[in-house]
């Protein structure tokens, strides 16, 4: 997804992923064999989970908050690792305040107007430098970002799975509602006024 809200340019990608996996590559004692393994592949981004206005969400319980603050301390101390590696992320990480029964196209507008606050000066900024949509010109800088997304369709009890059947993950309705928020016209207008385009993470 590439966003040019108000007078800054988004690069943005959507991500699909269970944020308990996808976030296990912070923790201290798999992010440097992480990291090493992404170098080795030649695979030169990964998900950094820190997303501007967590700590003031006002839908969040408090319990769901306190675990997704420890994953944003996780994903803080594992910058340097990754810094070393040189591997990169985007500018703006969104999808904690907006998974499941959150999301919504105000919740949505929300998250991305906290990501439009973004000082590029900021020390998450990816190692490098600046991606290559950035320019050193004097039009407005883009932003890079990931909004993790989970959508699809619920799964039935008893199919699928690995060999126990589908989780409860699989199985949620929260899929669907994702899904149906993001082929909201509303939203797709909401990209379109604020210049967001969506990409892969290739095109970064």
């Amino acid at each position: 997804m590439v966003a040019t809200p108000h007078d800054n340019n988004m690069v943005a990608t959507q991500h699909g992923g269970n944020g308990g996996d996808n976030n296990m590559a912070c923790v201290s004692e798999v992010c440097e064999v992480f990291a090493q393994v992404l170098s080795d592949c030649g695979i030169s981004y990964t998900r950094v989970p820190v997303e501007r206005g967590l700590h003031s969400c006002p839908w969040l319980s408090p319990v769901l908050r306190d675990f997704y603050m420890q994953v944003e301390k996780d994903a803080l101390e594992s910058i340097p690792v990754f810094r070393r590696h040189g591997i990169r992320w985007p500018d703006v990480y969104l999808g904690l305040t907006t998974m499941g029964h959150n999301m919504s196209v105000p919740n949505l507008r929300r998250a991305f107007s906290h990501a439009m606050e973004l000082d590029l000066g900021l020390s998450l900024s990816p190692p490098g430098g600046e991606s290559k949509n950035r320019t050193n010109t004097t039009e407005r800088p883009v932003l890079t970002a990931e909004l993790m997304v989970h959508p699809g369709y619920p799964s039935h009890p008893q199919e699928g799975g690995c060999g126990e059947g589908p989780d409860d993950f699989s199985q949620s309705a929260d899929r669907q509602q994702e899904l149906t928020t993001l082929k909201d016209p509303a939203l797709l207008a909401f990209y379109t006024q604020e210049r967001v385009q969506l990409c892969a993470f290739r095109d970064l």
